[in-house]
């Protein structure tokens, strides 16, 4: 075990010598007591890519690539839709259930995802146009999303389907 009280040092170094940028860093694995089979259940190879077979939890934020946004939090929940009757330049809104543990804040990216079944089939020069934001700036808000029909025709309702809605808080 290697240790340091320096803010400026490791407290652990491990270095590959291998002569080419293969191979691991670090290999945590997991043996079988009764097989004595491994499996390799986290590794760090020698270009900084890390692997795990499990759930990675972060208590600050985590920044996917060079450059990438630092995301502190991330929430998903789903909501089952039905689309009403939308006449020809109106919209409507449906409201999800509280988003329990997310405070919502002024950069928060709100997505969705949209089924099929509420994008296309519905009826003759009819689209729908989607937008969604958080209802209220208070811990565990709803969700609003709202479905427009900017057509000229009507859009008879009925559609139904799964939206995924995703918060990513920066």
């Amino acid at each position: 075990m290697t240790s340091s009280n320096s803010p400026a040092a490791a407290g652990g170094t491990f270095v590959n010598l291998a002569s080419t940028t293969s191979g691991y860093i670090i290999l945590g694995q997991y043996q079988n007591p009764s097989t004595s089979a491994t499996t390799n259940e986290f590794t760090v190879d020698s270009k900084g890519d890390v692997t795990a077979n499990g759930n990675i939890a972060s208590a600050g934020s985590v920044t996917i690539g060079t450059g990438g946004t630092p995301i502190a939090a991330y929430v998903s929940t789903t909501y089952s839709a039905t689309l009403p009757v939308l006449t020809a330049g109106s919209c409507a809104t449906l409201t999800t259930a509280a988003l329990t543990g997310l405070t919502p804040g002024a950069s928060d990216t709100v997505a969705l995802g949209l089924p099929k079944s509420l994008v296309s089939s519905l009826g003759n020069n009819v689209f729908l146009i989607y937008q969604a934001w958080e209802t209220t700036t208070t811990a565990s808000p709803t969700i609003t999303i709202q479905v427009c029909n900017p057509t000229g025709s009507r859009y008879a309702g009925g559609a139904t389907g799964t939206i995924r809605v995703d918060v990513f808080k920066h």
